[in-house]
């Protein structure tokens, strides 16, 4: 029974895409067939190399299922191309879904429903079914529910809700402001963004939101494996600069996880023997987090090959040789 009133609020749905059109028409009939209405999907094709017919989507427009079609002039990814969604964007609430990715059809009607009644939150999510033709399964600590973005945004083994499993108010959605250029974790420093502004969420305990996890060609795919490092990097560097500004840096916890992240990135980046100047900028913010001054790491690292700053950072990353160089600045002082 479709969930349509003069009363309920516009939903802002944005789809970035690039090539994969045929599961692009499963996404878009999975946002068609919500039984909340009104409405508005925003596809926005990144540049796509293959060809389609604008007018099977256009065709798909109702008064209360409105379809606005975007083309991006260059290839520029996930991020900005929700950022392009996002900026001409009407609804109350905001949702992104993913090309080959696909909703149950009271998705959009039971998170709405949840954010008109919790309104102290700023975001809902759904449980999440990963699909492969091996076989289903949960996503990450989906048995559990969670309140706040941060800290389990930093779960080793990855957040409990996908992109596409989230509905969003408008009101926090313009104080996040835009999107990165990141293709890798752009998404982990929205939601970290997010956690500054307001930190509550609420879970609904049923898997409304379904991952193609056989698809290729996502529109996040970096072929270049140093630009996806350096891309992850970045985000990472960012999120951790967000944070330092913010009421989490004096948290235990967050400081731990964050550093641990910073290091981890800086030996990534060693390892594959790109990225000294991103190396640096994230061993700077790491001294930042320490409220250390271990500046000499950045030049001996400078210098040195990069197997063995892989070594040094995954030390330090240990403690081990972040007890020595403090031992070493003790002495020197005295």
């Amino acid at each position: 029974m479709p969930h349509s009133t003069s009363k309920n609020k516009l939903v802002s749905v944005i789809i970035p895409f690039y090539n994969r059109v045929d599961l692009l028409k499963e996404s878009v009939n999975s946002v068609i067939e919500q039984t909340y209405k009104p409405i508005e999907l925003i596809l926005v094709d990144d540049n796509s190399e293959e060809k389609y017919d604008k007018t099977f989507f256009e065709s798909k427009s109702t008064p209360e299922f409105k379809i606005k079609i975007i083309t991006n002039p260059v290839n520029v990814g996930p991020g900005l191309s929700r950022e392009t969604g996002r900026l001409v964007a009407k609804g109350d609430y905001f949702a992104y879904l993913d090309s080959d990715d696909f909703w149950h059809e009271r998705f959009l009607e039971k998170l709405v429903s949840c954010l008109e009644e919790s309104k102290d939150v700023g975001m809902a999510y759904s449980k999440t079914l990963l699909i492969r033709t091996s076989g289903n399964f949960l996503r990450n600590k989906n048995e559990k529910a969670f309140n706040n973005i941060v800290p389990i945004v930093f779960d080793v083994n990855g957040r409990p809700w996908a992109t596409g499993a989230c509905v969003w108010k408008r009101e926090i959605v313009n104080k996040i402001g835009p999107w990165s250029n990141a293709r890798i974790w752009e998404d982990y420093e929205y939601d970290v963004r997010a956690a500054i502004i307001n930190n509550k969420i609420v879970h609904i305990p049923e898997v409304l939101f379904f991952v193609n996890m056989d698809s290729k060609e996502k529109i996040s795919l970096v072929k270049n494996t140093k630009k996806m490092i350096l891309d992850k990097s970045n985000s990472i560097l960012n999120i951790a600069r967000h944070l330092r500004r913010s009421r989490f840096f004096f948290d235990k916890e967050i400081k731990k996880r964050i550093t641990y992240y910073l290091l981890t990135s800086c030996a990534t980046l060693s390892d594959n023997k790109t990225g000294r100047t991103m190396i640096r900028n994230l061993f700077n913010e790491y001294n930042q987090w320490k409220e250390n001054n271990l500046i000499f790491v950045n030049f001996f690292t400078s210098v040195t090959p990069p197997k063995v700053n892989s070594k040094i950072f995954r030390k330090i990353r240990q403690f081990f040789l972040f007890v020595i160089i403090n031992l070493i600045n003790f002495f020197m002082i005295f």
